[in-house]
């Protein structure tokens, strides 16, 4: 699944792409087409694990891409395999949504979320602390919890964490305050950084993942940069990477 730093990536290469272009078409049923059909595209950004498309009289397409999905841009009107839905543009461009597991969706004006995003202005040191505060879930948990912060995945967990030198296991509410505002940092600086190593490697990407820079969260790794062993453990049916150099608070 495309993480916030990969969708960031995407969200401005699809905004050189499309912007300015009509949807002339979009194959997905629904009295709310009439919206967004024949209107321009303004701007194309991310919220969270989802993607925006703001059209010039204010509506917009919410996109996520959940598991599998993964993004094709066309010159043409196209239909590649497994197309779950698509939207063309005036200049017949097609931009189609792929999921073997039909599991993609696409929302008509979607609701404001309370929730801050892990990149916004809104999620701060002082926000994370209150999260932290009397929580028994693992730390881990917490911070990809969509309900709680919105953005992080299981791979960026883990970099943060590892980041941070707190292990996934710690019980939130037992995290120091120290250890809090120091999380709350790396969240920022891991996630920003991703961002720069993805658009410099990849200057016209908008599908798949990209791994290949991360310090624990990278399959067949076997020492993280302080030259310490990977261990690998499941936690919430995914695979959670991680090292002693983690302190684990209980």
């Amino acid at each position: 699944m495309p993480e916030l730093p990969d969708l960031e990536v995407f969200s401005k290469h699809l905004q050189k792409k499309l912007k300015g272009k009509k949807l002339k078409a979009l194959s997905k049923a629904g009295s709310w087409k009439k919206d967004f059909l024949r209107q321009p595209l303004k701007k194309v950004y991310r919220e969270g694990k989802e993607l925006r498309f703001l059209f010039r009289n204010g509506h917009i397409l919410g996109l996520h891409l959940m598991l599998h999905g993964k993004l094709v841009y066309e010159e043409k009107d196209t239909k590649p395999a497994h197309t779950v839905f698509s939207l063309q543009f005036d200049d017949g461009s097609t931009l189609s949504v792929t999921d073997w597991q039909k599991r993609a969706r696409i929302t008509p004006d979607p609701q404001l979320s309370e929730v801050p995003d892990a990149l916004s202005r809104q999620f701060s040191s002082a926000y994370l602390k209150k999260l932290l505060q009397g929580s028994r879930a693992k730390v881990k948990k917490l911070l990809t919890d969509q309900h709680m912060i919105r953005g992080i995945g299981n791979a960026y967990a883990d970099e943060i964490l590892y980041d941070a030198r707190i292990s996934p296991f710690s019980i939130a509410g037992k995290i120091p305050d120290e250890a809090s505002a120091r999380l709350a940092r790396s969240i920022k600086k891991v996630l920003k950084d991703a961002v720069k190593k993805i658009e410099k490697g990849h200057p016209d990407i908008i599908a798949g993942e990209v791994r290949d820079f991360m310090r624990v969260h990278q399959h067949g790794k076997e020492k993280s940069p302080g030259g310490k062993k990977i261990e690998h453990a499941e936690m919430n049916g995914r695979t959670t990477y991680y090292t002693e150099e983690q302190e684990e608070y209980t």
